[in-house]
Parts: structure tokens; C-alpha cells; sequence
């Protein structure tokens, strides 16, 4: 099997995609700027696997962009272990969302979370 990455990405989207509403938030923010053009959401587990294709498209990629969803960070956390710098981080509950154990979300907390990420771009 290649390690082969499909993504031709100038601009890498990573999340945490935790066990809590705010990692929910962060993978869906990620779902929704790839699907408007903003990035490309990319692997992080495929990262901290070392995964060459992967982790050279990260490499290659113009910005890497870090969604955590808590204070915990391990998104950032977990890119900077494997070598990455993100050039632009999120920490979804530094916008004002409460993290909880209940995995549901609003559309109206995504919209307020992805224009907030689309503003630091």
C-alpha cells in the first residue's frame, strides 16, 4: 500500500477532533474551510504515525493551520513533537465555546468559529 498522500494542498488544516463538543467544533470548522476553498483538512493522526506522504505534504504546505478545540492544545502540541510549527493556531474555547462532554454542535457556533479561523488566515 503508498503512503501516497491524494491532498495537493497549499495550506494544511489540522485538528484535534477531541472526545467534547469544542473537538467536534474543530473537526467540523476544519470540514467547512476545506470545503470553501480555505485549506486542505489533512491528517494528524497520519502526522504523529510518521506517515511520509503525509507528513511531507505538511512539509511542502504553504501554512499549517492548528484547530484545538480545548486549552489542552494536542493538536499543536502533537505537530510540534512531529517537527511542525503551526503558522496559525486556534483554541476554540478561547472564542467563548464551553467545552463539554456532549458531542453536539451548533451551526451557529461553526459559523462563529470558522469566520473567526478565516480571520486569522
Amino acid at each position: 500500500m503508498s503512503e501516497r498522500c491524494l491532498c495537493e494542498a497549499r495550506r494544511a488544516i489540522f485538528t484535534c477532533a477531541g472526545g467534547s463538543n469544542v473537538g467536534q467544533l474543530a473537526n467540523a470548522a476544519a470540514r467547512e474551510l476545506t470545503a470553501q476553498g480555505y485549506g486542505r483538512m489533512s491528517c494528524l493522526a497520519g502526522i504523529t504515525a510518521s506517515i511520509r506522504g503525509i507528513t511531507a505534504s505538511a512539509q511542502g504546505a504553504d501554512a499549517i493551520v492548528s484547530i484545538d478545540g480545548c486549552s489542552l492544545e494536542c493538536c499543536r502540541k502533537s505537530l510540534e513533537l512531529c517537527g511542525l510549527q503551526p503558522d496559525v493556531h486556534v483554541v476554540i474555547t478561547e472564542l467563548g465555546v464551553k467545552k463539554s462532554p456532549d458531542l453536539s454542535i451548533s451551526e451557529q457556533e461553526l459559523r462563529s468559529v470558522v469566520d473567526a479561523i478565516k480571520e486569522l488566515m
